[in-house]
């Protein structure tokens, strides 16, 4: 298997603690606004004889408001905006838009016409356009959930994969935990392999966006951060999952609150409030405490704690590696409450740290050979954001310099000393150091 992205250890039964998993919210760039319909001349003008084309939407509807005051809502949920204007281009060459008595605002001074769907003719439109688009997709999500014929690489390892496609999706999940979902649930396959690999061949994070200087520096960043899956708020991706095309005007997100249980408003907004105060936050080793940065709550570990994770860091040399483990243990520790210096246990992790507080145990760590080890590469909280708020000033200095050396390791080989010049006593005397 190639080393571009190694096999991480699985979590096993024998794992100190049950998952603890903080939500996590990123923020997506904005998209092209051009419509996956989009005839290749650019979008027609409905009303403009002969019709020009705009090449964007957000183009055509500046024209439509400026030279004829239309505005068409909630453009972005038509299925094929082309052929919704095709369809309002030959009523209004039988009736002007001034009597089509269609709804109307006023703006910048200016009375606007509107096509939306509270007329039920526009209405009608779109949800036909939605279940011809609905129609389309199910058939080439089937075409694709029986075809054998699917050729693809592994995104991660290159190993080249022929048959269904769930035997690709189903081995980057299980071997490099990526996953992308249910294969099943997937369509237009294809293009989306092609466009997730663009990304990583472009050295593209999935799932933050970031750009890296080469395969290493990604690899590493992917990993340490657990980001070996998609950004949820990247709308590219929208187009691959048909949950996306169900319902008009819904999207993923807004078909899974409501199979999530129909909040009521009171509820759902003390949901948002739980979802911004936990985020992506990272719990106190010693504590409750939660915050958003890595460095605040280091700060408070130190203030609070007179633990300091810096400090620590420096003394021993600690690389990316080493600190997880240490994290890991102590983790692993306060949850056994059992203080890690005097190995004393206590009923409850108050008690626990109140005793390492008031006899300084907190910063007595034991030797290194008891927490570095290698059952504590395995998190004792899967998810724990702490864990991806460490930094490697080695991995820092070295992004920052672009210093791309790379260790180099001699090739194991067996010499025939029958035949080999070191058979000969006065060379081998000659390679001896004076």
């Amino acid at each position: 298997m190639d080393d571009d992205f190694q096999t991480e250890p699985r979590q096993d039964r024998s794992s100190p603690m049950r998952p603890l998993v903080f939500p996590e919210a990123v923020e997506a760039e904005p998209s092209d606004d051009k419509d996956d319909g989009v005839e290749e001349s650019g979008y027609i003008c409905p009303i403009c004889l002969p019709s020009p084309t705009c090449a964007t939407t957000s183009k055509l509807l500046s024209h439509l408001k400026e030279e004829h005051c239309l505005l068409i809502s909630n453009v972005h949920v038509i299925c094929s905006l082309p052929r919704y204007l095709r369809y309002w281009q030959e009523k209004f060459v039988d009736i002007p838009v001034e009597q089509m008595h269609l709804p109307t605002t006023v703006e910048d001074g200016r009375t606007m016409f509107v096509l939306s769907d509270c007329i039920s003719e526009d209405r009608d439109l779109r949800q036909s356009l939605q279940m011809d688009r609905l129609r389309e997709v199910l058939r080439a999500q089937q075409r694709e959930r029986q075809d054998q014929a699917l050729t693809a690489r592994c995104l991660f390892c290159q190993e080249l994969y022929t048959g269904n496609r769930a035997i690709l999706f189903n081995h980057m999940a299980q071997e490099h935990n990526f996953n992308v979902g249910l294969p099943d649930n997937l369509v237009f396959t294809e293009e989306f392999l092609r466009v997730l690999r663009a990304k990583m061949d472009s050295l593209q994070c999935l799932y933050c966006e970031k750009n890296f200087r080469d395969k290493t520096a990604i690899r590493e960043h992917m990993r340490k951060k657990q980001h070996r899956k998609l950004n949820p708020n990247n709308r590219t991706y929208d187009k691959y999952y048909i949950i996306n095309y169900l319902e008009l005007g819904k999207g993923w997100q807004a078909v899974q609150a409501e199979r999530d249980g129909g909040l009521t408003d009171k509820e759902n907004d003390n949901w948002d409030d739980w979802q911004e105060s936990i985020g992506a936050s990272a719990v106190c080793l010693f504590c409750d405490h939660v915050s958003g940065e890595t460095n605040s709550l280091v700060e408070h570990m130190r203030e609070a704690h007179t633990f300091d994770l810096s400090s620590i860091k420096t003394k021993l040399g600690l690389n990316f590696y080493k600190q997880l483990k240490l994290v890991n243990y102590i983790r692993h520790r306060i949850h056994q409450k059992k203080c890690y210096s005097c190995r004393e246990v206590f009923p409850s992790q108050d008690a626990l740290v109140g005793h390492m507080t008031e006899v300084g145990h907190i910063q007595d760590l034991p030797d290194c050979s008891e927490w570095d080890q290698p059952q504590y590469y395995i998190p004792t909280y899967e998810n724990d954001s702490l864990l991806f708020g460490l930094e490697d000033d080695d991995e820092d200095h070295d992004v920052k310099s672009g210093s791309t050396q790379t260790p180099v390791v001699a090739e194991e080989t067996n010499v025939d000393m029958e035949n080999s010049i070191l058979k000969d006593l006065q060379v081998r005397s000659s390679l001896i150091p004076r």
